[in-house]
């Protein structure tokens, strides 16, 4: 592929994926054609070691998508992180097989944490039932009593777990993120 050809693909292919900044990075790719052109290689040389504008124009897509997600003034939305971690893997298909193992166990722990919180709201839903039939039945003043505080125990122990959680996941997403981030960068500056 000429450099014509590459630089025009590549800015058609930002301008599909809606990225900011068109000009900078098409900018960029030609100090590289001029740079790699000064030291000998061929045009079409220079175009397979970029790589395919596409994948070159989705990282980039990625990378504002990422920013978005790391930007305090933004609410974090879960669908976001998970949409822009699964086009991590996909543009870096090698984090695929380092994340696979290590991000199973820590994805299954978060699993069995919300696991934890769910179960937790039901005891305090079966705590309510209990206290209901005993006052029903007049069993006792006391056990009704017992019973709607095991079910103010359980409930918050089922909202702190449930915040507790969603920091926790929150937290692993940005973390998987930023790393698969650092890749994406690598894969850019190559």
């Amino acid at each position: 592929m000429t450099k014509k050809e590459f630089m025009a693909e590549l800015r058609q292919a930002l301008s599909n994926n809606k990225v900011n900044n068109i000009d900078e990075i098409v900018a960029d790719y030609d100090e590289h054609f001029a740079h790699a052109l000064a030291q000998g290689k061929t045009e079409d040389e220079i175009s397979k070691k970029l790589g395919s504008p596409d994948t070159i124009a989705k990282a980039y897509e990625t990378e504002s998508m990422i920013t978005t997600i790391k930007d305090p003034k933004t609410p974090f939305k879960l669908s976001r992180a998970l949409n822009v971690l699964c086009r991590l893997i996909v543009l870096a298909p090698f984090n695929f097989l380092v994340l696979c193992i290590p991000g199973t166990v820590l994805a299954s722990l978060i699993v069995a944490g919300w696991s934890c919180v769910v179960a937790l709201g039901s005891c305090s839903l079966a705590a309510i039932a209990v206290a209901f039939q005993a006052h029903l039945i007049a069993l006792s003043v006391w056990l009704g009593v017992g019973a709607f505080s095991a079910c103010l125990s359980f409930a918050g122990a089922t909202v702190l777990g449930g915040f507790l959680m969603y920091v926790i996941t929150k937290q692993f997403l940005l973390f998987s993120i930023s790393y698969l981030q650092w890749n994406v960068k690598f894969i850019l500056e190559r």
